[in-house]
């Protein structure tokens, strides 16, 4: 991606221990199958791209 990339979360993450962790999220979908969901979606001028998890019940 470019320097001028935007990124977006629906996830709110704690980086204090030196690594991330997941504390809070909102769902985007409304599966009753699915513990969570979240994710990143970023995009520049020229691309885009879409990284997301679900954990299955």
């Amino acid at each position: 991606f470019q320097p001028d990339a935007v990124f977006y979360t629906n996830g709110k993450f704690d980086s204090n221990s030196g690594y991330f962790r997941l504390y809070s999220w909102t769902t985007i979908t409304n599966s009753l199958s699915n513990t969570f969901d979240t994710g990143i979606v970023a995009f520049d001028n020229v691309q885009i791209g879409i990284l997301w998890a679900t954990d299955p019940l």
